[in-house]
């Protein structure tokens, strides 16, 4: 799992690469991730209504979705993700592999 979960993370920096080698390639994902976190936020407008929920989305919208350089936080996770494997249950581990996904 840990395997897949850096595999996961090698290509999402291939991606990031490119985008920064191809202007067209990097304007084109720039409004996908804008469009996806617009539409998670629309869809999840009642949630964010709601005290408890509105982080979670807020998370979500700006964290995950957000159009912004995630490297660093990838990296830091590839880093903690031997000691996620150790510490925390196996569906932990499988948990982070699908929101990777």
């Amino acid at each position: 799992m840990q395997i897949r979960i850096h595999a996961h993370l090698e290509r999402v920096a291939e991606v990031r690469a490119r985008a920064a080698r191809e202007p067209l390639f990097g304007a084109v994902l720039g409004r996908l991730k804008r469009y996806q976190a617009e539409r998670l936020s629309n869809t999840y407008d009642d949630l964010r209504a709601d005290p408890r929920f509105c982080g979670a989305v807020d998370f979500f919208v700006t964290d995950l979705y957000g159009d912004r350089d995630f490297s660093a936080r990838d990296a830091g996770l590839a880093r903690i993700v031997p000691a996620i494997a150790r510490l925390f249950p196996p569906d932990a581990l499988a948990m982070v592999d699908a929101a990777l996904h």
